[in-house]
């Protein structure tokens, strides 16, 4: 006989398996000699019961917060013998052999579960380890990334005292498989892609820059060529129009005028159109630097500009209108104050800024209205800052608009923290201003373009709509950037050419 039944957390299956039943004792009651009445007859059964048990335990373990199941069957079989006495024999044997039957299924399912408990559990902890495994393992993952770059390169090429310059665009592509290991698989996932991604924009950047700066000298030297062969056909006239090298068309394919153009040949600068700024007059200052007019500060040679900033030994006065003060930094500023500005154009720095890699310096190509109160003091009336530079962060350059308007106006900022290179070689700083707003390049790649949106009482494009002169400064940081001992003593900021288009 064969039967199944289920207790909490374990199945049973039960076999009987021998039944055995003892011959019964009877005693009879009657009358004693004394006339009292003797006890009823009783009668006495025994039996002897043999059960088999099969019981399956289910069990759970918990390691590092992971929960493992385990799962064990065992079979046990129990013989109890049981003797009941009643006042009938069926009685007797009927509870006989329930109670027989009752102990040995008790005590078979207890032998099974007694056996396969500590094995279900044991198969639970080792489930359980496992997942804490698996979860604790490194996962990796694979992205392949193909980025395309486009670059245009600038350079020049120079013949005696004769400039050449030369332009090339090229668009080049790479394609980059990264493979990343972490500790989940959505930081392998994110870190294959960033850096697939960045590894490829790099390959096609200097495949472009490669094949463009190749292009670009080629072109240089040509021009260089043709301006030596014009130099030598006829005398240059004195009153001919600014040039500004190749020329360079706008985006309706007409070309921009060349309004200035300073090349800083020659030994000295043009003070024609150059004006020093100077503490001792104007008493201005960004950081207790003294900004001077001196041949060691401001100088030109070799084709560029050079201003020169420097540490002394001992602190000195600097003269100033605001009252004099101690510093220990000479410096310099220049700017076309009263020479030279415009409204609208395309204006372009070629500069280099000292390679410097600690916080201290804080250099500048800039514009700043000739009338600067026409809309209230600073910086109501605007300024331009096409491209500084802080050494605290010497692997980009920042441009930065100045007026009063909501910031992130029609979804532009007025800055761009995030537009990287080298300051310390040479790059070209553009920025293209018309009447809806301003584009900014860095070596011809986009960094801030913002479209003018004043807060009223302005309207249009105010305060942007009168003449800005240029401003070049070399000056010492502040804000977080300051200057410390790892400060170079030394340092020169140097400009290739400045150009002005309408």
């Amino acid at each position: 006989m064969t039967v199944t039944s289920r207790w909490p957390g374990a199945a049973f299956t039960t076999r009987v398996l021998t039944v055995a039943v003892a011959t019964a004792l009877v005693v009879i009651a009657g009358v004693g000699s004394s006339g009292a009445a003797e006890p009823a007859p009783t009668v006495t059964f025994t039996a002897s019961w043999t059960q088999e048990e099969t019981v399956t335990v289910r069990e759970t373990a918990t390691v590092d917060g992971f929960v493992g199941h385990g799962e064990a069957t065992a079979t046990a079989s129990a013989t109890v013998e049981h003797t009941e006495t009643a006042a009938t024999s069926w009685e007797a044997y009927y509870w006989a052999y329930a109670k027989a039957q009752q102990k040995a299924i008790t005590e078979a399912r207890a032998t099974a579960d007694a056996e396969a408990r500590p094995i279900a559990l044991e198969r639970a902890r080792a489930d359980a380890q496992a997942k804490a495994d698996e979860a604790a393992a490194p996962k990796q993952y694979t992205h392949t990334a193909t980025v395309e770059q486009t670059v245009t390169i600038r350079e020049s090429h120079t013949i005696g005292d004769v400039v050449g310059q030369g332009e090339a665009t090229v668009t080049a592509s790479a394609t980059v498989e990264h493979t990343e290991t972490a500790a989940t698989l959505w930081e392998a996932y994110y870190w294959a892609v960033v850096k697939a991604d960045s590894q490829a924009k790099e390959e096609a950047k200097a495949k472009a820059t490669e094949e463009a700066r190749g292009l670009a000298l080629e072109r240089a030297e040509a021009d260089a060529l043709a301006k030596v062969a014009e130099e030598e056909a006829a005398e240059p006239d004195p009153d001919a129009p600014a040039s500004c090298g190749p020329e360079v068309l706008k985006e309706d394919g007409t070309p921009w005028t060349c309004t200035f153009t300073d090349e800083f040949r020659g030994t000295e600068l043009d003070r024609d159109v150059w004006v020093p700024q100077l503490t001792s007059a104007t008493g201005w200052q960004h950081a207790g630097e003294c900004f001077v007019d001196q041949e060691d500060t401001i100088g030109v040679g070799n084709g560029v500009l050079s201003i020169t900033t420097r540490r002394s030994e001992e602190p000195f006065t600097c003269e100033s209108p605001r009252g004099d003060y101690d510093s220990r930094w000479t410096t310099g500023s220049l700017s076309t104050h009263g020479t030279f500005g415009q409204t609208y154009g395309r204006f372009e720095f070629r500069a280099k800024f000292p390679d410097v890699k600690v916080p201290g310096l804080h250099s500048a190509l800039w514009m700043w209205p000739q009338d600067d109160q026409k809309y209230g003091l600073w910086p109501l009336s605007g300024e331009i800052d096409i491209a500084e530079i802080y050494t605290r962060h010497p692997d980009r350059a920042i441009p930065m608009l100045h007026y009063d308007s909501p910031l992130g106006a029609n979804g532009t900022g007025r800055t761009n923290n995030y537009c990287l290179l080298d300051p310390s070689e040479w790059n070209t700083y553009v920025a293209e201003w018309t009447q809806e707003g301003i584009t900014i390049s860095y070596g011809g790649e986009v960094c801030l373009e913002h479209e003018w949106n004043p807060n009223a009482p302005l309207t249009g494009s105010q305060p942007f709509d009168q003449p800005f002169m240029l401003a070049i400064t070399q000056g010492i940081g502040a804000a977080g950037n300051e200057a410390t001992d790892q400060t170079p003593d030394v340092s020169t900021m140097m400009v290739d050419y400045v150009r002005v288009w309408s």
